[in-house]
C-alpha cells in the first residue's frame, strides 16, 4: 500500500508598510513584533494595502497642515538686513540621523516636514510568505526593513528629489531569494508635465540592499521662465511611496504609506523665480522684544494679538488674527489697490489722529495685520468682516523700516506666494 503524500496547504504573501509612533521608539526603531505564525492581521494591520496618489488642491494641503499641527519657523533675526554670506539661503536638508532624532514625528502617517524645503518620514516594510494548512500557519520567509525616507525642494528648481535609505534589515530563508523595490508614485495636476520622474522606482535583492542601502528618485515640473506675463505657473505633485516584495515563484505583492505633496512654482516677485515647497505646513516668523532692531514693532503685534481691545482704532469685539497657524495671514501680492488702501486710507487716519505730529518724531505709521495680507486694515471693504479689526500705532521709522524688510525677506526665501498663509509669534 502506498502512503498518500503530505498536504501541501496554502501558500499566501502579505505585505504591510507600518507607520505611526505607537510602532516606534524615541529614536525610529522599531518596537512590533511579527507574530509566530506570521499573521499581520494580529498586529492590526490590512495586509497588502497599496494605493494611488491623488492630486491635492492648494486649499486642501493647506487644510491638512491645520489639521496634522504642521508648523515650522524661524527668528526674524536671520533675516536682518545685510546678512553676512550663507546665514540665510540655506535649504537645510534632513539627514537620516536627524529623521530618527524626531521619530516622534517622522513616524506619523504625515512624516516631519522640518521647513518649506525639506521632509522625512519613517516606516517599516514586512513581507511574510506563509504555508498554512488548516488553521496552522508557518512562516517560510521574512523580509522586514525599516525605511527611511527623505525629500528635498528647492528655491531655484522645480524639482523634488528623494532620498530613500534601507537600514535594520532582517531576512530570513524564502526571502534571500526574493525581491524586494521601492517605488514613489507621482499624481501631478493641471498637466501632465507637472509632476515627471526622472528616476521613480528601484528593485534589488536582499544581498544587494544591504551592500547599497541607499537610492535617489527624482522628480521635475516644466515650466516658462518667471515673467510677470507668465503669471505663477503653480503645479502641484502628491507623492505616494510604496514597497513591493517578491518571492521566487509569487506574484509580486505591495503596500503604500507615506504621503506628501509639493507645489511647484514660477514667481518672479520671490528671491528666485522658481522653486518647490513641501506645502503641507504652515510657516512662521517671529519677532523678539529683546531685538533692539525691531523691540518696538515686536511689542505692538504682542498687544494686537493679545489685548487688541487696548489698540486703536477703538471698536466693539474686537478680534486680529496672526498669532496661530489656526487663525493666520494671508499674502497679498497682485492687488496693490487693496495694498495701498490698507495703509493709506485706514491704518494712517488711525496714526494721524492718535499720534498727531509723528512724522516728525521720526516715526512712522506700524500695522497690523501688515497692509501686505488680507487680513490688512481694509479688509472690510473686501470680506463679510466690520471695520476695525487691525491696530495702527505710530513707532520708531527705522525699526519699522527694519520688521518690514525682515518680512519681505522672509517671505521671498520661504516661498510665500500671493494667497499663502503664514503667522507671527511674538518672544522674549
Amino acid at each position: 500500500m502506498t502512503a498518500s503524500a503530505a498536504p501541501a496547504g496554502t501558500v499566501t504573501v502579505d505585505t504591510a508598510y507600518i507607520s505611526g509612533p505607537q510602532w516606534f521608539d524615541s529614536r525610529g526603531h522599531f518596537t512590533g513584533r511579527v507574530p509566530a505564525d506570521g499573521d499581520l492581521s494580529k498586529m492590526g494591520f490590512t495586509p497588502n494595502q497599496a494605493g494611488s496618489p491623488r492630486v491635492t488642491t492648494r486649499a486642501e494641503a493647506a487644510e491638512l497642515a491645520r489639521k496634522s499641527g504642521s508648523t515650522y519657523g524661524r527668528p526674524s533675526g536671520v533675516f536682518a538686513t545685510a546678512p553676512a554670506p550663507g546665514r540665510v539661503l540655506s535649504d537645510d536638508p534632513i539627514s537620516p540621523a536627524e529623521c530618527r532624532e524626531h521619530a516622534d514625528l517622522a513616524t506619523q502617517p504625515q512624516g516631519w516636514i522640518k521647513n518649506h524645503f525639506s521632509y522625512c518620514h519613517i516606516g517599516t516594510f514586512l513581507a511574510i510568505e506563509r504555508r498554512c494548512i488548516g488553521v496552522v500557519c508557518v512562516p517560510l520567509g521574512i523580509f522586514q526593513t525599516r525605511v527611511t525616507l527623505l525629500g528635498e525642494a528647492y528655491n531655484g528648481s522645480r524639482a523634488a528629489d528623494f532620498r530613500v535609505v534601507l537600514d535594520e534589515i532582517t531576512v530570513s530563508d524564502s526571502a534571500w531569494r526574493g525581491r524586494f523595490a521601492y517605488r514613489i508614485d507621482c499624481a501631478g495636476a493641471p498637466s501632465s508635465s507637472s509632476c515627471t520622474p526622472r528616476t521613480e522606482s528601484m528593485e534589488r535583492s536582499p544581498i544587494e540592499w544591504i551592500a547599497d542601502p541607499e537610492v535617489d528618485l527624482n522628480f521635475w515640473s516644466d515650466a516658462d521662465e518667471p515673467r510677470p506675463e507668465h503669471g505663477e505657473q503653480l503645479a502641484f505633485g502628491v507623492f505616494l511611496g510604496t514597497g513591493a516584495f517578491t518571492f521566487r515563484g509569487r506574484p509580486t505583492t505591495e503596500s503604500s504609506k507615506p504621503e506628501t505633496s509639493v507645489r511647484f512654482d514660477s514667481a518672479w516677485y520671490l528671491t528666485t523665480g522658481e522653486g518647490s515647497i513641501f506645502d503641507r505646513t504652515v510657516p512662521w516668523m517671529s519677532y523678539s522684544k529683546s531685538d533692539t532692531e525691531v523691540d518696538e514693532t515686536a511689542a505692538h503685534i504682542e498687544q494686537a494679538q493679545l489685548d487688541p481691545a487696548s489698540t486703536k482704532p477703538t471698536v466693539p469685539d474686537k478680534h486680529i488674527p496672526g498669532a496661530s497657524a489656526q487663525d493666520p495671514l494671508t499674502r497679498l501680492y497682485h492687488d496693490t489697490v487693496r495694498r495701498d488702501a490698507n495703509r493709506d486710507r485706514f491704518a494712517i487716519p488711525v496714526c494721524r489722529a492718535e499720534w498727531p505730529g509723528y512724522p516728525d518724531r521720526n516715526q512712522d505709521c506700524d500695522e497690523y495685520p501688515f497692509s501686505s495680507t488680507y487680513q490688512g486694515a481694509a479688509r472690510h471693504e473686501y470680506e463679510n468682516v466690520p471695520y476695525g479689526m487691525f491696530s495702527a500705532r505710530a513707532l520708531d521709522a527705522d525699526d519699522n523700516e527694519e520688521a518690514g524688510t525682515r518680512l519681505g525677506i522672509f517671505m521671498g526665501y520661504d516661498r510665500i506666494i500671493d494667497g499663502d498663509d503664514f503667522y507671527v509669534r511674538i518672544v522674549s
